[in-house]
């Protein structure tokens, strides 16, 4: 009998190892957020958009600042979340979505 035959790949293995490692990594960037977000009075659930009571968030786990394009009642607007920050992007019921425009704020 062939025992090869039942054992994963090194290479799945090393895959499965690093995104170990990433999920780690990124658990600890939002643990640091959660800790210091003292922008906003709810604790962001995830990097990115998210609501919380009739609030719309955007948490920005990244180390610089980011432009978000919020999908919103009408034409989209923008707006400049600072790294690593929380901000209150205004009332759930007009935003649909938020996600980075591109990185830096002008």
């Amino acid at each position: 009998m062939n025992t090869n035959a039942t054992r994963r790949p090194r290479a799945a293995r090393r895959l499965r190892s690093a995104a170990v490692l990433t999920a780690a990594a990124l658990a600890a960037s939002v643990a640091g957020i959660v800790s210091t977000a003292g922008t906003a009075n709810a604790a962001p659930e995830a990097c990115g958009y998210y609501e919380h009571a009739d609030t719309g968030y955007f948490s920005n786990c990244s180390s610089e600042d980011v432009t978000v394009e919020i999908d919103d009642w009408g034409f989209n607007s923008y707006t400049c979340v600072p790294a690593k920050s929380v901000k209150n992007l205004g009332s759930a019921w007009d935003i649909d979505d938020a996600w980075v425009y591109h990185v830096g704020c002008n």
